[in-house]
């Protein structure tokens, strides 16, 4: 690994790994390009990327860290453990706590210390095509849980003999047992919606409370009506689904699949249950490790790449996120993409950066999807009662918090 100065020639060493990793897509080597054309005594070497399942052990064996590391925020809690991440500089986050929207910097915030810049941010929203809700008549999206079973069970289409033709309503729920985060962000933005709680300040799970009964319950009763599947979100681009909770990154798959017919692909929040609305968030962030040999210069490329204006008008990282579908970090770039002000496919999320929130902060995250996930898969292929499952989910979810590597 070249790491330190030669000469007049300083190597910023990049370990990325969501979004910006992909080189092509989210134009990583095109931007790095353009910060040489301004510090030209600046080269960068880009790591391999660290496969997802085996980030930690890989990170943690790593002879030297690396200048620059991209990092999925939920694995946040083992870095800041073992104590990886360095503080941004003073004077950086001040300038980054005003620059960024204040949900992507939540999960980087501890005891008021910025750890990170965020890049890429995600969140979910209901998705469906608005020519086929006109062409059913229906006033709007769904509200409410309902509402969104009425129009569920009025969209849902079959033949004279009985074939599904259209599905009501479509979320991320079989395949769970693998370890799905998609799954457990789906479920757990109905059960905040519905007042309940997954994990709270001191550690407990919530899978044993009667709003997460009432989500299942809630959700099982639509596959039992065969108004649902819980099957994932595709279908919509094709008309075979009504209404999916999707994520922001579908957009490119779904003007790739709609064509023309794209102008009319509409998001909306999430339905609520007795609550108020919410939706969950995910993303990424660029931290300088300790360890790192140019620490000051990984921090003034980072400040560049987040908050600085490039070629476009929009930040690089704004511009590489717009080319993947993902959620602005900041009011900036939010202003300088007029599709997100104009197209009814933004309109969902938008709406939920008011409601959006983190996963609890604590550690050992894969193992957690996959712990809900064997509890509840069974549930939802209709095996096991939902009572059953959230026993199970709460018995596995405590074992899971219990074997992690520290408490926020």
């Amino acid at each position: 690994m070249a790491v330190g100065t030669t000469e007049a020639t300083t190597v910023l060493t990049v370990a990325p790994w969501g979004g910006m990793g992909d080189r092509v897509q989210g134009g990583l080597e095109e931007i790095l390009a353009e910060y040489q054309a301004i510090r030209p005594d600046i080269e960068f070497e880009v790591l391999a990327q660290i496969p997802t399942y085996e980030y930690l052990p890989r990170l943690m064996l790593m002879p030297e860290m690396p200048d620059i590391l991209e990092t999925h925020l939920g694995w946040f809690p083992e870095l800041m453990a073992v104590g990886i991440p360095t503080p941004v500089p003073h004077t950086l986050q001040e300038q980054a706590i005003s620059f960024f929207f204040q949900q992507p910097l939540q999960p980087l915030l501890y005891d008021g210390v910025l750890y990170g810049l965020p890049t890429e941010y995600q969140l979910y929203a209901l998705g469906y095509n608005r020519r086929i809700f006109d062409e059913l008549g229906f006033g709007g999206p769904p509200e409410t849980w309902e509402e969104l079973r009425e129009l569920a069970a009025k969209g849902t289409r079959r033949t004279g003999d009985g074939v599904l033709e259209r599905i009501g309503f479509r979320f991320s729920g079989l395949g769970w047992a693998g370890g799905g985060e998609g799954e457990t962000h789906t479920f757990l933005a109905l059960l905040w919606s519905n007042g309940g709680y997954y994990v709270n300040e001191a550690g407990r799970p919530g899978l044993d409370q009667p709003e997460a009964l009432e989500t299942l319950e809630f959700l099982v009763g639509m596959l039992r009506e065969e108004i649902a599947l819980a099957d994932g979100w595709g279908g919509i681009p094709e008309g075979t689904t009504l209404m999916a909770v999707i994520p922001s990154w579908a957009r490119n798959g779904f003007e790739v699949a709609m064509g023309a017919d794209f102008a009319n692909a509409s998001t909306s929040l999430i339905p609520r249950g007795k609550a108020g609305f919410a939706t969950t968030q995910y993303g990424w962030a660029f931290i300088v490790p300790r360890g790192a040999k140019n620490p000051e210069e990984a921090w003034k490329f980072l400040e560049w790449l987040t908050m600085r204006e490039g070629s476009a008008g929009t930040t690089p990282t704004g511009r590489a996120m717009a080319r993947l579908g993902s959620i602005p970090t900041n009011p900036h770039d939010l202003a300088m993409q007029e599709e997100l002000g104009v197209h009814p496919f933004w309109r969902g999320f938008l709406d939920g950066l008011t409601f959006a929130r983190p996963e609890p902060p604590y550690s050992n995250i894969f193992g957690r999807w996959k712990e809900l996930g064997t509890a509840l898969e069974p549930v939802l292929r209709l095996e096991i009662p939902p009572s059953q499952g959230l026993r199970e989910a709460q018995e596995r979810v405590t074992r899971a918090l219990a074997e992690g590597l520290g408490q926020p």
